[in-house]
């Protein structure tokens, strides 16, 4: 009998070990692992016939300045012809409606246009700015709204981009509007205006002259904001800062942790740029930007080129590697 008890006892104590061994020798299962997300890029193209006005063409925009064009990739190389030919008067008009407002008739400058705009009846408030928005990941959108003009370049160095424009934090939301105020617009020169019949053909024998047809003048802003938050949140935090509404705690927290950046072209020489990060630096920049788009108008925002040749529309296209 004591033999059967050992025999049995033994057994167990086998069968124990083989089954610990088996249960140390099995690998644990790995919890499921979420796919770390990948960026997408895709190569988008982008076409303009009108184009943003910056700090550095300012004041050679407006009716009846002549250029010479060359594009290289993406950039455009805009050269003022003006030593080139002598000016001779224009005649040019403004959108405005309801109002008795003469036209510009005089040899074209910057002072001349921008003492003109001056003089007309014009409010200068940016209550009815209406703003389109949407989620972004790449900061290469800047190139579409700015017509890639030379402020791009500004906007990236103070955002601190030097190679990669991705955004840095969880979500981004930007806000864009393009309020045209009114136009000035040339009327088709006569053989009497713009410049003369021998200066178009000197001038076009070894150069790609443009002039400019036609300037707008209002508001041009760009918001671009980023956050370690929902974009849902973000968004309306953003949304409820532009229309002065009374912010939530979850608004808030969202931008004590946000980084945005302020763009705008309006009637003034500068563009507005400006960089702010947290809730309280938000607020106070958001200030500044309400100042700034309401300031007279003096200059404008964006034009577009015609050939002094034939009268053809300049167009000019990009190619951009967007992130997704």
């Amino acid at each position: 009998m004591k033999n059967k008890i050992n025999y049995f006892l033994v057994v167990s104590t086998l069968l124990f070990v083989v089954s610990c061994k088996k249960a140390n020798d099995t690998v644990p299962v790995p919890e499921p692992v979420n796919p770390t997300e990948i960026d997408k890029t895709e190569v988008i193209t982008w076409k303009f016939d009108s184009f943003i006005v910056d700090d550095l063409n300012v004041k050679q925009v407006f009716p009846g300045a002549i250029f010479t064009i060359r594009e290289n990739g993406n950039d455009l190389e805009v050269v003022s012809l003006k030593d080139k030919y002598t000016p001779l008067p224009i005649t040019a008009s403004t959108s405005l409606v309801g109002e008795i407002n003469n036209s510009f008739k005089d040899v074209p400058s910057s002072e001349k246009i921008a003492a003109y705009a001056k003089s007309l009846p014009i409010k200068n408030d940016n209550e009815s700015l209406a703003y389109s928005e949407d989620e972004f990941k790449d900061y290469n959108v800047l190139k579409y709204y700015l017509s890639n003009n030379d402020d791009v370049k500004s906007v990236f160095e103070k955002i601190g981009i030097t190679t990669s424009t991705r955004i840095t934090k969880k979500h981004a939301a930007y806000f864009f509007s393009n309020h045209i105020k009114f136009s000035l617009d040339m009327n088709l020169p006569t053989k009497t205006e713009l410049l003369s019949i021998a200066d178009v053909e000197k001038i076009n024998t070894t150069n790609n002259a443009y002039y400019i047809n036609s300037v707008m003048y209002g508001n041009n802003t760009l918001i671009l904001a980023e956050a370690d938050t929902d974009y849902a949140i973000l968004k309306n935090a953003l949304k409820a800062l532009l229309l002065k509404q009374e912010l939530t705690p979850a608004q808030i927290q969202s931008l004590s942790t946000a980084k945005v950046t302020f763009y705008a072209r309006g009637g003034s020489e500068k563009s507005f740029i400006k960089i702010a990060k947290g809730s309280e630096e938000i607020k106070a920049a958001n200030k500044e930007f309400e100042i700034f788009n309401n300031t007279a108008i003096s200059y404008p925002i964006s034009y577009s080129l015609h050939s002094v040749k034939n009268f053809t529309l300049f167009k000019h296209e990009i190619k951009v590697n967007m992130i997704h």
